[in-house]
């Protein structure tokens, strides 16, 4: 009896003296130990996005989002994470931070944006369930948190790019096309600006309970999605052409390729002209 006692006593030392391995600032928490840096100011704001979003998509009192830290491993690349920056698991409310973190355009140009981006993942997640399509998922997350703006390249790819199958990409298809976030983005955009934010949200909440996203939105939104995206994606290329494409920045590249041409053909004929004089001269 006096033994299993002491093995209480310890295994109840043991348990309330353990050092706790998260930090929680309202409803994020995050590992202690992370590999990076993180302030305060960080935690608050990305608890503040959180919240913020939550409200907007009227979830009361969401659970906690846990904010993970990996290392980079050797599989990565082999699991197609190498590209890869931070990715959720809504179904655990976990988001998972790859360090060295790899940035690039937006969403993905800070490590708050990353966070941000994927904070939505999981509360969108808590409003449509798991079976929310991938274009709907990665395009209202970037809606909501006012990411990607119009750019010379998408636009460019918009005039070489006749026909978009956005709508029946699997996953690993839309993590792997040059325009799928920005072309979900933007799809999002225009149903906004035609039927409204409130009826996307409305769409989304009703798929926790469909049997058919397409069928859903058909009721939701009186017009078949196929040909709704069709006409989207019509008057999208309808309004690019070459004379869009120039910009100032497309000028500066312009003007910057050509001074460097100018100079090749510049050493070109200077080399010939060196050679002719010395076999003139020899």
């Amino acid at each position: 009896m006096f033994k299993h006692s002491i093995v209480l006593v310890l295994f109840l030392f043991g348990v309330l003296c353990r050092p706790e391995t998260l930090v929680r600032y309202g409803i994020i928490e995050m590992e202690k130990s992370a590999p990076i840096e993180i302030k305060n100011a960080q935690l608050m704001a990305w608890n503040d996005y959180a919240i913020s979003l939550a409200e907007e998509l009227g979830i009361t009192a969401p659970s906690p989002v846990k904010v993970l830290f990996r290392k980079r491993e050797k599989g990565d690349k082999a699991a197609g994470f190498e590209n890869t920056s931070a990715f959720a698991v809504p179904a655990e409310r976990n988001i998972t931070v790859l360090v060295p973190v790899k940035l690039g355009l937006s969403p993905f140009n800070s490590l708050d944006n990353l966070v941000y981006h994927e904070i939505g993942h999981v509360l969108l997640n808590d409003l449509a369930g798991p079976d929310i399509p991938i274009w709907l998922d990665e395009g209202m997350v970037q809606y909501l948190g006012q990411n990607y703006s119009d750019n010379n390249m998408f636009r460019f790819m918009l005039l070489l790019r006749k026909k978009s199958g956005l709508l029946e990409m699997s996953r690993s298809e839309f993590y792997s096309d040059a325009m799928s976030y920005q072309l979900a983005h933007a799809f999002i955009a225009y149903l906004a600006a035609k039927y409204g934010k409130r009826r996307i949200l409305n769409y989304i909440r009703s798929l926790r309970s469909a049997e058919d996203w397409r069928r859903s939105f058909g009721l939701m939104f009186g017009n078949d999605i196929s040909g709704e995206y069709s006409l989207f994606y019509d008057r999208l290329r309808a309004d690019v052409n070459i004379l869009s494409l120039i910009d100032m920045n497309a000028l500066f590249v312009l003007g910057a390729l050509l001074l460097i041409i100018s100079y090749i053909f510049y050493r070109i004929r200077r080399k010939r002209i060196l050679k002719r004089m010395e076999q003139e001269d020899g």
